[in-house]
Order: structure tokens, then C-alpha cells, then sequence
């Protein structure tokens, strides 16, 4: 130790204390710069790493930004250039007086009618997952009466939190599942579902010392898992997979 401070003492014994603290922050920053460096490298690989920063410099950054400009302008024209939509007047703010519930109806009738029409030819994927009309018409039927209900709120809809707690345990024993080891609850949708299972594998991992968790997955999963490597701290890594869409590991 003596040593090592002799050696310091003597390099920067001619210094001023200002250019010491500026050597130390500049050395700091580098060796945490360096540091980082290092580990994108290890979790993405170099080449991914070094297109990342590439993306950032100016030049590359508006090649980027004008390419994805192009995309969303493309995509709000297939949104918004519906022939059928485009037959309605478009309302940008709240009218000065309401509509009629006969008028509303009537639209909306119209709108069902139109959208039912795109579905019911069985051409569609990951949308409409049971076409059948009467159990539309009971679903709609339970809504109405439930439309006000908030699982948040046992003690005002016990009976809601009855239902979850009855799907919760079916989903449960279908994949060999026990109520004194497992739970569940409901979501909003196919994102959130895969949300709530990525942060309940987290926070096992958590449990376990597992700080940094990946995630591995095929190139054509959910967009969802992109989602939960940019809000969580974890990795995603995206499998290429063959034309029989088997999956490729190490591709």
C-alpha cells in the first residue's frame, strides 16, 4: 500500500489540485464507459452493439428517423383511408349538442354490421376467437348487467371476485396447478397476460439472485416480450426459425 501511494504521490506531485479531481472524473467516466461497453457487448454480441451506437449518430439517427417517418405516414393512410369510414363525418371534438341515442343506434348498427362482415369469412387472426352469434348476444347480455362492476372492489362486487377466483382455479387445474401453491388473476388482454407472466418470472428470478433475466424467443413471438425487455431490466434475444416455422436455436 505504501507503494502504491508513493507512486501516486510522485506522478501527480507537480498538479494542481483542480487537474487531480479532473484526471480522477475523466478516469472515472471512461473506466464506467468501458464497463458498460463491455457488457452490451457480452449481452448483445459486438455487432449488435456497434450498429446500436452507430444509430445514434447523427448521419444514421435521420436516415432512421425519415425511414420510420415514411412507415407511420403509410400506416395512419391504411388506418384512416377505410372506404367505409371515410362515408362518416369525422368528429374531432365534443359536439355542441349530443346526439340522439336513436341516431348513435343507428350508426352504430351500421358499423356492426360492416365489421361483422370482415370476420365472419374466418380470414382473420388473433381478433375474433368465437364468431358465434348467440353467444355474442349472452355475452353482451352479462356485460350490461356486470358494466359497472370492479374486481378491485370485493366488497362492493363479491361476486365478481367470485368469478375470477372460480376461472383463476379452472385455468389452474388445467395445467396441474394446486391453490396452495399457485394463483392467478385476470387481465385485459394478451399483452398484459404476457406482461404479468414475465414480471412473475422476475420476480422469481429476483428471489434466486437472478438480477439480469433473459428472455429467448422465436422471431415471430408476441411484441409484447419487446415490451417487457424495454420496461423491465432484463434481455431479449430472438431465434431465427425455418420454413416449417420450427423454431432455430443458435441461428
Amino acid at each position: 500500500m505504501d507503494f502504491l501511494k508513493s507512486c501516486i504521490n510522485k506522478k501527480f506531485k507537480n498538479d494542481e489540485p483542480w487537474k487531480i479531481v479532473l484526471k480522477t472524473v475523466v478516469a472515472s467516466g471512461a473506466l464506467y464507459g468501458a464497463g458498460c461497453l463491455a457488457s452490451e457487448i457480452r449481452e448483445n454480441g459486438l455487432g449488435e452493439t456497434v450498429l446500436a451506437i452507430a444509430k445514434k449518430t447523427p448521419i444514421i439517427k435521420d436516415i432512421i428517423e425519415k425511414e420510420l417517418a415514411k412507415v407511420k405516414s403509410k400506416a395512419e393512410e391504411m388506418a384512416l383511408t377505410s372506404k367505409e369510414v371515410l362515408e362518416y363525418k369525422v368528429n374531432s371534438e365534443l359536439p355542441s349538442k349530443g346526439v340522439s341515442r336513436e341516431v348513435l343506434m343507428k350508426d352504430l348498427t351500421k358499423w356492426e354490421e360492416i365489421e361483422r362482415s370482415k370476420y365472419s369469412r374466418g380470414q382473420t387472426s388473433g381478433t375474433v376467437y368465437h364468431g358465434d352469434r348467440s353467444l355474442a348476444d349472452f355475452a353482451g347480455d352479462v356485460m350490461k348487467m356486470f358494466c359497472l362492476a370492479n374486481p378491485l372492489h370485493p366488497s362492493t362486487f363479491p361476486f365478481v371476485q367470485k368469478m375470477e377466483a372460480e376461472v383463476v382455479a379452472m385455468t389452474l387445474k388445467m395445467f396441474q396447478g394446486t391453490s396452495k401453491d399457485h394463483c392467478g388473476l385476470t387481465t385485459s388482454g394478451g399483452t398484459e397476460s404476457i406482461l404479468m407472466a414475465m414480471k412473475a418470472y422476475r420476480e422469481k428470478g429476483y428471489a434466486k439472485g437472478i438480477r439480469r433475466p433473459e428472455i429467448v424467443a422465436c422471431v415471430t413471438v408476441h411484441a409484447a416480450f419487446d415490451k417487457v425487455c424495454s420496461k423491465a431490466e432484463g434481455s431479449g434475444e430472438r431465434e431465427s426459425r425455418k420454413d416449417d416455422h420450427l423454431l432455430m436455436p443458435g441461428c
